[in-house]
């Protein structure tokens, strides 16, 4: 078996050019595979929605001179970014087979994580656990798409964020916000503005009106008057 050494950057393929059948273990025992890491495209294999984490396998084997490959282990719990701050948060719904990109960090950072991970806790400098450097138990994971997005015409110089295929999405721009698809509100809307509805308005409740009036056509509920008006049981005709 080739012998495996830390070799410098000039002849890190030296042990794979070298290699005999074993050259796979062989490649594992360098510098290339114990070393830095900084940044390698993943697949999730399975997502925990409550802790945040997935399992991701690293997409792109390394290739020996030999034209052996060796693939990089499937690394379980590795925290997934989560963009927030001030109380607020941006969930992905991560599903398997979507893919993103794994960060090594510089250091250690299970305390860290111990401490800023919890529901409430705060983030804190701290020393790391062991001297360790970008490995594999210090991975982030990046969700990225890789693929293109269905793009409104009318939209493509607005902040979105939508489904794959746009049939549902939300885009902010100069103007003003543009809804598409069902909006389920649970809790209190309050418009200071007009509001318009090409369908039916319907109401599990009253409808008040404060000061203003209801226009049915041209018909007021607060000024229309009725005619055939009798005495008895006679019934009168509609408002106008």
């Amino acid at each position: 078996m080739a012998e495996a050494r830390i070799y410098q950057s000039k002849k890190i393929y030296s042990v794979a050019e070298s290699a005999d059948s074993e050259s796979v273990e062989a490649w594992k025992q360098t510098q290339w595979y114990k070393g830095l890491k900084v940044c390698r495209p993943g697949i999730v294999r399975s997502y925990d929605p409550e802790r945040n984490t997935v399992s991701v396998q690293p997409a792109v084997t390394l290739k020996l001179g030999s034209n052996d490959t060796v693939s990089d282990p499937l690394l379980e719990d590795v925290p997934v970014l989560s963009i927030g701050g001030g109380g607020f948060a941006v969930r992905i719904p991560l599903k398997e087979g979507d893919a993103g990109w794994i960060m090594f960090n510089d250091v250690d950072i299970s305390i860290f994580l111990g401490a800023a991970g919890q529901q409430g806790g705060s983030p804190s400098p701290s020393a790391p656990a062991t001297y360790r450097t970008h490995d594999w138990a210090d991975a982030i994971f990046i969700p990225d798409m890789l693929r293109k997005a269905a793009v409104n015409e009318a939209e493509t110089e607005m902040l979105v964020m939508q489904s794959e295929n746009g049939d549902v999405r939300l885009a902010m721009g100069n103007e003003g916000i543009s809804i598409t698809g069902d909006v389920s509100v649970d809790g209190d809307l309050n418009v200071s503005g007009n509001i318009e509805a090409t369908g039916t308005v319907k109401a599990a409740g009253n409808i008040e009106s404060s000061g203003g009036d209801v226009i049915a056509g041209s018909v007021s509920l607060k000024t229309h008057v009725h005619g055939g008006v009798t005495t008895g049981s006679g019934s009168t005709s509609v408002p106008s």
